[in-house]
């Protein structure tokens, strides 16, 4: 037996950022705020190998927590399967059983896993001898629908693998194999298995939690190879404590020193880190506050790159804004950057390019009048994909 396969595979890949809504229990906010998502599909169609493997973005921890992630796939399966008679005399009584499996499996425990088979018993198929062949000696079976539109969809809360920077794959898998139950094991099948599968990747995250003392204007700036961190606290309380963390992949984080609070009311406070010998790539900070308590409340996660350009990491002021707003890079940026406002429904209400050469902030003047309430400003590199999304208030 062998069966032949035709590689034509065409892909495509979007993302959308969606706006806050209800899902599974599983995926909330421990704080109550409503879960925000994040979504990228991709569709990979035609005549593909048996064994593929699909790449979709990580979740960039910077905006937030995440709290689950939920694959979901629409396959469609169309065989068309050719049989022939390999035997010099004719066989009256083929008959055989084609069995199929489809599976999507995601990283090394990352929770996601999901499979569907499919099987269809055939004949019987009276077919001549092979002289050569002839018409008589092959039968076309097709164009056999195997899967239509099945879902699979799986949803976990190990997050992470599926958070940091770069891709993170999935295994798809869609093959099948033929069992000959009566006639001749002298036969040839050759198999065309026409899929589509569209991929919905969803993260769902929730906001990070806001310091009660009210601390803001926290900023991560490279300068060269020294990196320096900056807040300010209101309403400081003198019992409050510090811990400044750091991480290589926005998951994992340890700790990189402590400040106890320096006074009552407002404080400011700087931090200077300096990384080992060799460090490069993306490197992520935090800040990590307790109370008297014991209570513990985690800052935003802020971002720079010990490369030439740095990383997208922004900030937006005024924000609530009208007609224009400002965009704040901790890192200096150089090239082209598309900024992007976005509604809540995930509409691109308008989008822009611009040319910047080592800046550390860019003005943004609205180019129409937009209703009042939230978005999201976007500002992407074409060139390295790297991005990054910030609420908008427009009033």
């Amino acid at each position: 037996m062998k069966q032949l396969y035709k590689i034509i595979c065409a892909v495509w890949l979007t993302a959308s950022i969606i706006p806050p809504q209800t899902t599974q229990a599983q995926c909330s906010c421990p704080s109550g705020d409503p879960i925000d998502s994040v979504v990228h599909t991709t569709l990979v169609s035609g005549i593909s190998d048996p064994n593929i493997v699909v790449s979709l973005p990580k979740f960039d921890p910077t905006m937030g927590t995440l709290s689950c992630v939920r694959l979901r796939t629409s396959i469609t399966t169309i065989l068309d399967m050719d049989l022939y008679n390999r035997e010099p005399f004719d066989v009256p009584d083929y008959f055989m059983n084609y069995f199929r499996i489809t599976s999507i499996s995601g990283p090394s425990g990352g929770g996601i896993s999901a499979s569907q088979t499919w099987n269809k018993d055939y004949g019987p198929y009276s077919l001549t001898a092979n002289p050569g062949p002839s018409p008589d000696s092959t039968v076309h079976i097709g164009p056999e629908t195997v899967f239509n539109n099945l879902t699979l969809t799986r949803t976990t809360t190990n997050v992470v693998p599926y958070q940091g920077v770069g891709t993170v794959n999935f295994t798809y898998i869609n093959s099948g194999s033929a069992t000959m139950l009566q006639g001749s094991n002298n036969f040839r099948l050759d198999v065309a298995a026409n899929t589509s599968v569209n991929f919905r990747l969803s993260y769902y995250w929730c906001p990070n939690a806001v310091l009660p003392t009210g601390m803001k204007n926290f900023s991560v700036v490279r300068n060269n190879r020294q990196v320096s961190l900056k807040w300010i606290t209101e309403n400081e309380k003198i019992s409050n404590k510090y811990v400044i963390e750091y991480s290589r992949n926005g998951t994992n984080f340890t700790a990189l020193d402590t400040r106890s609070a320096m006074s009552v009311g407002t404080a400011q406070y700087e931090y200077l880190f300096v990384p080992p010998t060799g460090e490069n790539g993306r490197v992520f900070f935090r800040i990590r506050q307790t109370n008297a308590q014991g209570k513990e409340f985690i800052s935003a996660i802020k971002t720079v790159s010990f490369t030439e350009n740095g990383t997208i990491n922004t900030t937006l002021y005024p924000n609530p804004a009208k007609k224009q707003v400002t965009i704040q890079f901790d890192s200096p940026q150089s090239g082209s950057l598309e900024v992007s406002l976005i509604n809540t429904v995930g509409q691109i209400m308008e989008s822009n390019m611009y040319k910047v050469s080592k800046n550390s902030s860019l003005q943004v003047n609205f180019s129409k009048t937009h209703i009042k309430g939230l978005y999201w400003m976007r500002v992407k590199n074409p060139q390295t994909g790297e991005q990054s999304v910030t609420r908008l208030t427009i009033e």
